[in-house]
């Protein structure tokens, strides 16, 4: 009995500690990739906007370095860092190609859902912040014409694999084993994921000032799909696109309708997608309840229990 009491504690402070070794990865990432727009968010609050970018091949070559410099962080902590230090805070990030959950068109699927999301959080945001009359800030590093949609490409990229992989794969993985480590489930695993989420998403986009309420409805609702679909891989292909299509928007502002026509298409695709998806989790769920009630003995679906899903214990 002495000898599993004392396995059992070294196993504890084990996990603790990998908490602790990905809370402070999480903040130096953070710091490092997110930094700068941190501190362009907080001057426009303070009435000092940044400078706009200009349309100089040395400010295109600038982006397109600090975006390959990000992207490499956040490669090197997920592939050769956190497993190696963290390794318990690596499994909790979903980082699986494979869905945890059957989706048509599979990952195009769930990424077009994730579409759906950004666009009626952003779209909502928007009337809103019509509707009252108040301040609405703009994307402050990208002038008009600049970069065209190569430059805007790799800039989209840059930030749907950055902000996914870190604000929501890590950033929830790291809270998820924090209470693990508690030893017990809570109901509150879920709630305070998702107000994490919420401050560090929040953080970056504050320079759209009242026009950043969009991380209310599009935090938590990408959670959930990352959840649901057990990838973030979804979640980064979704962002990538509408990232793109909206910075190709502002860069060229007389295809910015079109541009919104097509969101709005493959968002109402995602919506139909993910209703198919959940309906047939609905049947099986039926059937298993019927059987049941006839006595007949069946396993365990393969799709991740509502349970799990609810408490935050995948």
């Amino acid at each position: 009995m002495p000898a599993e009491a004392a396995r059992a504690s070294k196993t504890l402070v084990g996990a603790r500690r990998q908490v602790v070794v990905g809370a402070v990865t999480l903040v130096a990432v953070y710091l490092s990739v997110f930094g700068p727009g941190v501190l362009t968010s907080f001057r426009e609050l303070v009435g000092t906007p940044a400078p706009t970018a200009s349309s100089g091949w040395t400010d295109r070559v600038a982006a397109l370095e600090w975006d390959a410099f990000a992207a490499a962080l956040v490669v090197i902590v997920v592939v050769r860092w956190l497993p190696k230090h963290a390794p318990s805070v690596t499994a909790r990030m979903l980082l699986g190609r494979r869905l945890a959950r059957w989706v048509p068109a599979g990952v195009l699927g769930a990424s077009a859902a994730y579409v759906a999301i950004a666009t009626v959080s952003s779209w909502a945001a928007d009337r809103l912040v019509a509707d009252w009359h108040l301040a609405h800030g703009a994307y402050p590093q990208l002038a008009p014409g600049t970069g065209g949609f190569v430059v805007t490409g790799v800039s989209a990229a840059a930030a749907g694999f950055t902000e996914e992989v870190v604000l929501v794969a890590l950033a929830a993985a790291v809270v998820g084993r924090a209470f693990d480590a508690r030893r017990r489930s809570s109901r509150w695993a879920m709630p305070v994921t998702i107000a994490v989420l919420i401050a560090l998403r929040w953080s970056i986009h504050l320079y759209y000032l009242w026009g950043s309420l969009f991380v209310l409805l599009w935090v938590p609702a990408a959670y959930l799909l990352y959840r649901w679909v057990g990838s973030v891989w979804p979640l980064v292909l979704g962002h990538c696109f509408y990232d793109w299509l909206s910075l190709a928007g502002h860069t060229y502002p007389e295809l910015s309708r079109p541009f919104d026509v097509v969101v709005w298409v493959v968002g109402a695709v995602g919506v139909v997608a993910i209703g198919v998806s959940a309906s047939e989790l609905a049947a099986i769920r039926v059937a298993h309840s019927l059987r049941s009630l006839l006595g007949i003995t069946v396993g365990r679906d393969l799709a991740v229990d509502d349970d799990e899903f609810l408490t935050g214990s995948l």
